[in-house]
């Protein structure tokens, strides 16, 4: 169900990054025309491709393909992280059998649909964006190739080629045609983390080492730094802020980290009086 819906994200999210100009695409087409190679037992028509104009976006080039084969283009070696993420752009102009492009290590290969009759079964084959997107158009899609190398495999790859699918044994011959492929791993939003602290306002012990606590939540810009006392060496609690939540804890021997909503909360130990309990082992928010 996560991959589910994060394919669902992605596809909600695909306008962002129609006609982003990346600083280093590893593909684009508009440079030197690309060595091509048929790739093993699916040659079909080797030599229904082209270098279409425009590409995406208007740019100079696209590869067309508008017969029956697979391509394999060789790239400069490339070590893929568990975050990494690649972007293609594609436009399905008719729809073939399977309409895909796949990556390689030279052990495994992986690949990912975008339209076709045929849905492959295979466990390589990622088809959650087959039929997703309207034909004869430009759409970027998003690739967690990291995430799902090793979900399918086991481990990261160092990428050295590119397959290009237009596959039709039977039926319709399909169009296809790819751009623009790059890494948009450091181009996409990432969710930021919230450290929030907060001052205990009462307690009340529940049973054996449960304990119930009220505490109030604060911006970090609203703390102020506790004033101390020479006689006790403990620190008094910070002045009453005006945002204000409820949690309760239970505790046993150290300052609390509590989680509530989502959130990280890291407790001050200068708040913490010595007679409470400390680690928490069960928290609930309200």
């Amino acid at each position: 169900m996560p991959r589910i819906l994060c394919r669902l994200l992605a596809i909600v999210l695909l306008p962002v990054f129609v006609a982003v100009a990346h600083t280093a695409p590893i593909e684009d087409f508009d440079g030197a025309a690309p060595e091509l190679a048929d790739y093993p037992g699916e040659a079909g028509d080797p030599g229904a491709w082209s270098l279409s104009n425009p590409g995406e976006g208007g740019s100079a080039h696209a590869l067309r393909l508008n017969g029956n084969l697979w391509l394999i283009q060789s790239i400069a070696p490339r070590a893929l992280a568990d975050s990494t993420v690649w972007s293609v752009a594609v436009s399905a102009d008719v729809r073939g059998e399977v309409q895909a492009i796949g990556f390689g290590d030279g052990v495994h290969e992986l690949f990912y649909t975008f339209a076709g009759r045929d849905l492959p079964a295979d466990t390589n084959w990622w088809t959650v964006y087959q039929g997703s997107q309207s034909l004869a158009a430009w759409h970027d899609y998003l690739l967690p190739v990291g995430e799902d190398w090793r979900e399918t495999f086991g481990e990261l790859p160092v990428i050295d080629r590119v397959i290009y699918v237009n596959d039709a044994d039977a039926g319709t011959v399909g169009v296809t045609r790819f751009d623009t492929l790059a890494d948009v791993t450091d181009e996409l939003p990432r969710a930021p983390r919230v450290d929030i602290l907060y001052a205990v306002q009462s307690s009340a012990k529940v049973a054996g080492d449960l304990y119930r606590l009220s505490a109030q939540f604060r911006p970090r810009s609203s703390i102020r730094t506790p004033r101390r006392t020479s006689t006790a060496g403990t620190s008094a609690t910070p002045r009453t802020a005006p945002n204000r939540s409820s949690c309760t804890s239970s505790w046993s021997r150290r300052p609390p980290t509590v989680r509530c909503g989502g959130d990280r909360l890291a407790a001050s130990a200068a708040a913490t009086p010595a007679r409470w309990p400390s680690t928490p082992a069960a928290t609930s928010c309200r």
